[in-house]
């Protein structure tokens, strides 16, 4: 015996968390920097921008979530000898690397290997942009090799994965490039006389510039998480788990 899980519901738990903590976000800073309440508790259990806080916990969930619908995927095409099944196990891989840079941000350590081949100046600015250029240069190519797959696809999952696509690295590259613009120093470097990590050199644009971009990256997740659960229901009529707690799809 199986139940199968409603695409529906899940989908609209998902975005509703993920609105209302984005909706949280914004309404502290707004209390904080417009109206002056002390707020940082709270602020900082919810702050898109924060690290190890409710906000992260969330975003590390569902890509975890997209990475096992990835790989449910992969195994049910590899059963029907698909071969498909290749390119939602790479995808499935890259989510899985995508989960845990979530939280140990990974990413930021990129700028650690450009600094050991042209050194380490004191303020410079380019240290805020190595990690963009350097996922900016993977996304292109995976876009490339992915491109045929993905259009392949039906229409709607076609146009959800892109749509997923658009968001979460408009969110991750596009507005982390704009909030490394506006702060203008290296974050990366601790012991710049001008730099600290109080909240009084990140304010509310800073904050907001952040809170955009984390969201688009949620929103991004959540699209994708629906058009996966939409491709398990067109192609295999539903994702099941059995009383064993083994998922599969098609009820089998």
């Amino acid at each position: 015996m199986s139940i199968q899980l409603e695409t529906k519901a899940i989908s609209i738990a998902v975005f509703c968390t993920a609105i209302l903590l984005i909706f949280s976000h914004f309404i502290l800073i707004l209390s904080t920097y417009t109206f002056g309440y002390n707020t940082e508790p709270v602020f900082d259990a919810i702050n898109l921008d924060s690290e190890q806080n409710i906000s992260t916990f969330f975003s590390s969930v569902i890509l975890l979530l997209s990475t096992i619908l990835l790989y449910i995927i992969s195994y049910s095409s590899y059963q029907e000898k698909s071969k498909s099944s290749k390119y939602w196990l790479v995808l499935a891989f890259i989510f899985s690397f995508l989960t845990v840079d979530e939280s140990t941000k990974i990413h930021e350590q990129v700028v650690k290997i450009y600094w050991y081949f042209f050194g380490q100046g004191l303020d410079n600015r380019l240290d805020n942009y190595v990690w963009i250029a350097v996922y900016g240069v993977i996304f292109l190519a995976i876009s490339f090799l992915y491109w045929r797959f993905v259009t392949s696809l039906p229409r709607k999952i076609c146009i959800l994965i892109f749509l997923s696509a658009g968001l979460y690295v408009f969110g991750a590259a596009g507005m982390e490039f704009f909030g490394a613009l506006y702060v203008d120093q290296s974050w990366f470097r601790g012991d710049i006389a001008s730099f600290n990590t109080d909240y009084a050199v990140y304010d509310a644009k800073y904050f907001t510039i952040s809170g955009i971009e984390e969201s688009l990256e949620m929103l991004g997740i959540a699209t994708f998480i629906y058009a996966l659960l939409s491709y398990i229901d067109i192609r295999w009529q539903g994702l099941y788990i059995s009383l064993g707690g083994t998922p599969s799809v098609g009820g089998s």
